[in-house]
């Protein structure tokens, strides 16, 4: 049997009240197929696609809020072993992805970036197994989103629209030109900072059947940042009108203190990979990966009125097809108990933690070229 040299994976994302999400696909194809059976060279190219057809759990229709509806990934992969086993790996990908809500904003769209640098080299060898130390570190930014109108409650705060019940004008651009633009309910973007080690361990024999272990330790710093003239406002004549029974003061601090928090915070994780790869036949094979991840947060605000959580277990099954000898076609299915958690930190705060209660599937395809 001819274990697979090379693969590269498409992948899926989403948006979660304008947070992206993604995670490195490299990871998994490092975890799954033997290290002595890759190419020196390898480069990749990928696109993923997501809409609703694609939720084999059913998560879509249990969540009570925003609902994902389409998403886009474009990926590109490089990686470079050299003979002594040291090896070099950049990644990127660049998403867009759309939400929809049943109330203001009706539709959200992010456009998120993330980097990915590795280096990994084989620290221990013996007979029977190959020990591999991988250092990471990963970079994500959010492109900056803008809410134009914001329903809480019966109570739209805007901005422009037209249902909007309280508006604040834009005074300089009124003093200018003597226009009536009124300001934006709120800006965001997000960015995280992550490193971390991987240690893979790796059978040496030649069967078909692959089993192997990974042992994952890491860190990301996240920051969400918010531009507000409407929700900092201390003009007391506004915030002590009353809409509906409710004063504009008390709904303004209510939506403000739901946000995510302003200050960065620090998630760390510990995961544990059991991994495993079949070759049906020389060019067809099975994977699987079972992993559990425990988290931990620092300097983290936790909302008193939301449970957060703090361990996920995935599985994910892979299936690989060789119809020439330097290119892989590649899929595989992730199933999650906790969402995405441990996995794409920055998609986790106060405000989205409610999301993680739920199971969660995603696809992935892809192919790489090898030489």
């Amino acid at each position: 049997m001819r274990y697979f040299k090379n693969v590269s994976i498409g992948v899926f994302g989403l948006i979660l009240l304008s947070e992206p999400i993604h995670s490195s696909n490299v990871s998994f194809l490092n975890d799954v197929l033997p290290e002595n059976s890759r190419k020196n060279l390898e480069i990749s190219l990928s696109q993923a696609k997501f809409d609703d057809s694609l939720d084999v759990l059913n998560y879509i229709d249990k969540l009570p809020g925003s609902k994902p509806k389409e998403a886009t990934i474009d990926e590109m992969s490089i990686s470079y072993r050299f003979n002594n086993g040291l090896k070099f790996t950049i990644e990127n990908n660049s998403s867009t992805a759309e939400v929809t809500r049943n109330t203001l904003p009706k539709s959200l769209i992010t456009d998120a970036e993330t980097d990915f640098f590795s280096i990994a080299y084989p620290i221990h060898t013996n007979s029977s197994r190959i020990y591999n130390l991988e250092i990471f570190v990963t970079e994500t930014e959010q492109d900056p989103v803008m809410i134009d109108c914001y329903q809480f409650a019966s109570i739209v705060v805007g901005g422009s629209c037209n249902e909007a019940d309280i508006q604040l004008l834009d005074a300089e651009i009124y003093r200018s030109s003597g226009d009536l633009v009124y300001l934006p309910v709120l800006k965001t973007q997000g960015k995280s900072d992550g490193y971390g080690i991987n240690l893979r361990i790796q059978s040496k024999n030649d069967k078909n059947l692959k089993i192997s272990h990974t042992f994952s330790l890491g860190e990301e710093e996240i920051l969400m940042s918010f531009d507000s003239a409407i929700l900092n406002t201390t003009d007391s004549f506004l915030r002590g009108t009353r809409v509906n029974g409710i004063t504009v003061g008390s709904l303004l601090d209510n939506f403000k203190n739901d946000l995510p928090q302003e200050t960065p915070w620090k998630e760390r994780f510990f995961k544990y990979s059991l991994n495993s790869t079949y070759g049906l036949t020389e060019n067809l094979a099975l994977s699987a990966r079972l992993s559990f991840i425990k988290v931990s947060r620092s300097n983290y605000q936790a909302n008193p009125l939301k449970d957060d959580y703090t361990d996920n277990q995935v599985l994910d099954l892979g299936f690989f097809y060789r119809p020439v000898e330097s290119l892989l076609i590649y899929s595989r299915l992730s199933l999650t108990t906790h969402y995405l958690l441990g996995i794409t930190p920055i998609a986790y705060n106060r405000k989205s933690n409610h999301l993680f209660d739920h199971p969660y599937g995603q696809l992935y395809i892809g192919t790489l070229i090898s030489f």
